[in-house]
């Protein structure tokens, strides 16, 4: 499939590109503004997930610092699956349990948004969450729709009910599940690591403290 680009930012000048390949029909795509060799705290990025046959989905929107967002989040979430910390033992979808708390249901089965921190790997403007999580030893990624509001209700300024909420969570169903085998994992693991440490490393080149990012990320 022709890779296409229309998730990207009309403003945003792509200057390199690391990839998370997850199979032959599925990969995650970080765009940076900088070569990876320069990036920096405030890095501008944006995350993209291709489809073979499909068009691609922003997973991370575009913003300053926001390839660090993408990159962190990625390296502390893999690390804690890694070693078995993110248990998800809840009977229902990650994605539908957690709707209906952002949009202050009262029927909302579980209450503390909090409790879904843990999991939070990635959001979007465009209206997407990525999770990551354990489940009897194994790893899921998995990529749900935000349907307290969609980008079409925020675009037309309308007022958005808790009907309306109710009745698209009727249609509900995650964008995909992935389990990602554990050599994929710590490879993820291994890419954002390395480039943890060249933003650290070029912060402290250009006069920052020292951050060891083992014991302090």
């Amino acid at each position: 499939m022709e890779k296409e680009n229309s998730y990207v930012s009309d403003s945003f000048q792509m200057a390199d590109t690391i990839a998370f390949m997850l199979n032959e029909n599925n990969e995650f795509l970080a765009y940076t503004e900088e070569k990876l060799q320069d990036l920096i705290l405030v890095s501008s990025g944006t995350l993209i997930w291709y489809r073979e046959g499909y068009s691609p989905i922003e997973l991370h929107s575009y913003s300053p610092g926001s390839m660090l967002d993408i990159i962190r989040q990625l390296y502390t979430t893999l690390r804690s699956a890694l070693q078995g910390k993110l248990e998800y033992n809840m009977q229902q979808d990650i994605g539908y349990i957690h709707n209906p708390i952002c949009a202050d249901d009262p029927k909302a089965q579980h209450k503390n948004i909090q409790d879904f921190w843990k999991y939070d790997l990635w959001s979007s403007r465009s209206g997407t969450r990525t999770w990551l999580y354990n489940q009897q030893g194994k790893i899921f990624l998995e990529i749900t729709l935000f349907y307290a509001w969609t980008p079409e209700t925020i675009a037309a300024e309308e007022d958005d009910t808790l009907e309306a909420f109710r009745e698209r969570m009727l249609n509900y169903k995650p964008l995909a599940i992935f389990e990602i085998p554990h050599e994929i994992a710590e490879q993820w693991y291994q890419q954002s690591k390395e480039l943890i440490t060249i933003i650290y490393r070029n912060f402290e080149r250009d006069g920052g403290p020292h951050v060891d990012i083992e014991t302090q990320i």
